[in-house]
């Protein structure tokens, strides 16, 4: 509901694919979201393609740190909290 009209999770950033998940959807309405509130979130770009030229596969997570998936570094694919963060 709060993507543009036009894009899907295959246009949104241009060479890049978007996956998403979301965990404890609180449906339990407050003073501040009177609809609720999602507590864990991941989003993830995976690049179409790789190079010198291409950007890492990087993702947004719960804590709103933007991290970037960097296997030399010892980073677990399936676990985004030991990527690198970008800033």
């Amino acid at each position: 509901m709060f993507i543009a009209e036009g894009y899907t999770l295959g246009n949104m950033i241009e060479n890049y694919s978007m996956s998403w998940e979301v965990n404890n959807v609180s449906t339990v309405a407050t003073e501040e979201l009177p609809v609720g509130a999602i507590s864990a979130f991941t989003i993830i770009a995976w690049p179409r393609r790789t190079g010198p030229r291409y950007l890492h596969t990087f993702a947004v997570i719960d804590d709103q740190q933007v991290r970037v998936y960097n296997p030399e570094n010892g980073n677990d694919l399936s676990r985004v909290k030991t990527w690198d963060p970008i800033l």
